[in-house]
């Protein structure tokens, strides 16, 4: 397993779930299946910006493709108590984006990953490039800059 990365303090985008006894398995702890489904949830911020209406969004009207999905599992996730996940932007491309996401129960970091998303054309079968607005609402959700990621290294 990679170390973590630095926790996301700052996140501008949160959810807060309480675990069902559904999400569980058979050693009580949440399924790994579940948490891509709490991170999708966790997306839809990213979903109405591209999309005005999710309920009647269609395969020709939803401009939205998930090209890449990581997770890590860290921690057990129980039954009984919230989990926060946590959401923010860490990439802007053309026509894409990374968004990062981290779920945090009881004050640990259970599972953290990414996904990269791109703004699709599935008509023409062919990436769109993100438009100022779509970037300007992305860039709001980045990730605060990692004060220790910009110090330099020092020597031991």
């Amino acid at each position: 397993m990679t170390e973590p990365p630095t926790a996301m303090t700052n996140t501008p985008l949160r959810l807060t779930i309480m675990p069902r006894f559904c999400d569980t398995d058979l050693l009580g702890h949440v399924n790994n299946t579940t948490l891509p489904e709490w991170f999708e949830q966790a997306r839809l911020p990213f979903f109405e910006l591209f999309c005005d209406d999710l309920a009647a969004a269609t395969r020709s009207n939803f401009p939205l493709v998930l090209v890449h999905l990581d997770l890590d599992f860290r921690h057990e996730i129980q039954l009984g108590a919230e989990v926060e996940v946590r959401t923010a932007v860490a990439r802007l491309g053309t026509s894409s984006f990374t968004v990062r996401q981290e779920a945090w129960q009881s004050g640990v970091l259970c599972v953290d990953g990414q996904v990269v998303l791109v703004h699709f054309d599935h008509v023409g079968r062919q990436a769109l490039p993100l438009t100022p607005t779509q970037r300007a609402r992305l860039e709001a959700w980045m990730t605060p800059p990692d004060p220790a990621a910009t110090r330099p290294a020092t020597r031991r």
